[in-house]
């Protein structure tokens, strides 16, 4: 059996080397070809150099799938997005089912990149076969005499992948659900909340449903996307676990103090973060990838949870930026959990001035600073910052001149990292040097 893996693109740049990764290390001796609709970032250049074909198509979900097929060798079609990755079995998945000839068209099951219980129930939906729960995203994957009998993709802007697989069912070939799992984006999700996105997804395909015109769908969606602009606050965060938290002010006060104040801190920053007007989508970036669940535990699925991922604070910071500001928000701000002074009035400050700003940082005493918030990414503020010194703000500040960019300074408060600020905060707090902290 020889498959092609067919990937549709449009700047794509921050997860097509993922996908294609995933692609690699699950089916051997591949073929993959990179269908991209006009990207303006560097997905191309990537994508060829991990060995992928890359065919220039124009833009449009059905348009590239058909494009990508027509350069495709295999007689197994597997049409893959680009924010999706397969499941470590899917060779073995594919195999099993279509060295089966009665085998004509399949797709997977799917989870989602976040956790939450309603996608728990979206993702047990797709186990099933109907136009309500089988999509692109899920992976279709179909032979190619049926996928050519189907007339292919329609070359459609959007629901080409329901009215293809509707193709497919005309010509009484059964689509089988295969028993592992790809785990795709949820940023489409995140963009409106989980349910009110659900709704959406449901109410437009039941207008395709009753052959409203695919042209007045789109029209619709695009408008209701550009009113879905959101402001985002990321919250970089560790679970409250002795030994790994404020280890700096543990050496002196011992670490089941330093635990219990940490927890304190980071449980105002999440209430605080709670009272803002103007923040409609709250993540939390942690640091040890198996505190997952335990996070999610602690702040009762206030939060969208993502790993932090980079060597050092920069890179951390560019990355979780760059997640969210792919996920359609309007403004972004991101904090710590070290400032237990920081509020819900400097948050929604923060916000509001972008409107008239291109960033908005947060200087805090001991030279770096507790906040961040731009309208657009800016990866030159993050190269080469000696972070952990007291020079990051500065250096910061110098980089937003250099490239001419707009900022606001938002109050000094301060982050505590070690005996002496604590000490100094608690005397801001009360007035009173004391050695009983």
């Amino acid at each position: 059996m020889k498959y092609s893996v067919i990937i549709q693109t449009i700047n794509e740049e921050d997860g097509i080397a993922s996908c294609i990764k995933s692609v690699k290390r699950t089916i051997p001796d591949i073929e993959i070809i990179v269908a991209d609709g006009g990207s303006t970032d560097a997905t191309r250049s990537i994508a060829s150099r991990m060995g992928a074909r890359v065919v220039e198509s124009k833009k449009g979900r059905g348009i590239q799938c058909n494009a990508g097929a027509r350069f495709a060798r295999g007689n197994v079609l597997i049409f893959l997005h680009a924010d999706t990755e397969l499941p470590g079995d899917a060779y073995f998945q594919l195999e099993r089912y279509f060295l089966n000839p009665k085998c004509d068209a399949a797709l997977f099951r799917m989870k989602f990149d976040h956790s939450s219980r309603w996608f728990a129930l979206y993702s047990w939906f797709t186990h099933f076969d109907s136009v309500f729960t089988s999509f692109g995203d899920q992976c279709i994957t179909v032979r190619r005499e049926t996928f050519e009998q189907a007339g292919g993709f329609p070359d459609w802007m959007l629901f080409e992948d329901l009215e293809f697989l509707r193709r497919v069912r005309r010509l009484k070939k059964k689509i089988t659900k295969l028993p592992a799992y790809v785990t795709t984006s949820a940023r489409r999700f995140v963009e409106n909340g989980i349910v009110r996105q659900q709704l959406y997804n449901i109410y437009f395909t039941v207008q395709f449903i009753c052959n409203v015109p695919v042209e007045e769908i789109a029209r619709r969606y695009e408008s209701l996307r550009m009113k879905r602009m959101r402001n985002a606050l990321i919250v970089f965060a560790r679970y409250p676990e002795p030994g790994k938290v404020k280890t700096r002010l543990a050496s002196i006060i011992g670490n089941e103090r330093a635990t219990a104040l940490y927890k304190q801190w980071a449980e105002k920053i999440f209430f605080e973060s709670e009272q803002t007007k103007t923040i409609t989508h709250r993540y939390i970036f942690y640091a040890d990838p198996g505190d997952g669940k335990k996070i999610n535990s602690w702040t009762k699925n206030g939060f969208l949870l993502h790993v932090q991922q980079g060597r050092d604070l920069g890179e951390r910071i560019k990355y979780s930026l760059q997640k969210v500001f792919r996920d359609a928000m309007r403004k972004v701000v991101i904090i710590g959990t070290d400032s237990p002074d920081l509020t819900g009035e400097i948050i929604d400050n923060a916000i509001h001035r972008l409107d008239t700003h291109d960033v908005v940082i947060g200087p805090a005493e001991d030279g770096g600073y507790y906040l961040l918030g731009m309208k657009q990414f800016y990866p030159e503020l993050f190269n080469g910052i000696p972070w952990s010194s007291e020079n990051v703000f500065d250096e910061t500040v110098k980089r937003m001149n250099e490239i001419g960019l707009r900022y606001y300074r938002l109050p000094v408060i301060m982050d505590i990292d070690t005996f002496d600020d604590l000490t100094r905060w608690r005397y801001n707090q009360t007035g009173q040097r004391s050695s009983h902290l």
